[in-house]
C-alpha cells in the first residue's frame, strides 16, 4: 500500500507542478473626459456644472480583481479660461464581474494570455484638490483671487470593454461620499461625474 501511495506521489507531483503556472497582471493607463456637477457644501454654498474635465489614472494590479493607483484631475471653465478645480488622487478598484486586466500565465511549456471582453468594478479614491474661483486668471489683484485646497473621498461604479489586446473603453460614474475640510470654510466641494475614455493595457 505504501508503495502504491509513493508511486502516486511520484507521478502526481510533477504533473501538478507542470499544471500550475506563475501569473502576471498587466497594469493600465486610463485617459478620460467627463461631465458632471461641482456642489459647494461650504459656508458660501452654490454649485456649477462641469463639461470637458480631464482625468488621467495609472493602475497597478495586485491580482486580476484588485488594483491600486494614482491620478490627476482637472476641471475646465472654458468661458473665462481657468481651471477652477484640479489635483492629485490615489485610487482603488475591486472588480466584481470579470477579470480586471490581462492575465499572463507562465507555464513550463509556454505562456498563455487571458482576458475578458467586459468587466465591472467598484472604485473609491481620495483626492486632494486645489481650487481657483477668480474671474480673471491674469489679475494681480489678490482681493479678486479666491484660492485654496480641500479633500474629497469619492466612490462609484465602472465598466471596462476590451477592444483588443492593448486598448479598452472605460466608463465610470462616481460621486463624493465626503467633502473634507478646506483651507477656507466657505469652500468644501463635492463632485458627481460621469467619466468616459480609453484605457491602455500594458
Amino acid at each position: 500500500m505504501k508503495l502504491i501511495a509513493l508511486s502516486f506521489l511520484l507521478i502526481a507531483v510533477p504533473i501538478l507542478s507542470f499544471a500550475r503556472g506563475e501569473f502576471e497582471y498587466a497594469n493600465k493607463l486610463v485617459l478620460r473626459t467627463g461631465v458632471g456637477q461641482l456642489a459647494n457644501q461650504g459656508d458660501q454654498g452654490g454649485g456649477s456644472p462641469s463639461v470637458g474635465g480631464f482625468n488621467l489614472q495609472f493602475f497597478h494590479f495586485l491580482n486580476s480583481y484588485l488594483a491600486v493607483g494614482f491620478g490627476y484631475q482637472a476641471q475646465f471653465d472654458l468661458n473665462i479660461g481657468t481651471v477652477p478645480v484640479s489635483g492629485y488622487e490615489i485610487a482603488g478598484r475591486i472588480y466584481w464581474w470579470g477579470e480586471g486586466t490581462q492575465v499572463k500565465e507562465k507555464m513550463s511549456w509556454g505562456e498563455l494570455d487571458l482576458y475578458q471582453k467586459n468587466s465591472f468594478y467598484f472604485t473609491s479614491h481620495y483626492g486632494k484638490r486645489q481650487f481657483y474661483l477668480g474671474d480673471d486668471p491674469l489679475t494681480i489683484d489678490e482681493s479678486k483671487k479666491f484660492t485654496g485646497e480641500y479633500g474629497v473621498i469619492n466612490a462609484g461604479l465602472g465598466w471596462d470593454h476590451r477592444l483588443n489586446r492593448n486598448f479598452e473603453i472605460n466608463a465610470e460614474l462616481c460621486t463624493s461620499l465626503f467633502a473634507l475640510s478646506s483651507t477656507d470654510s466657505r469652500v468644501r466641494i463635492s463632485e458627481t461625474f460621469l467619466w468616459m475614455g480609453l484605457g491602455y493595457v500594458f
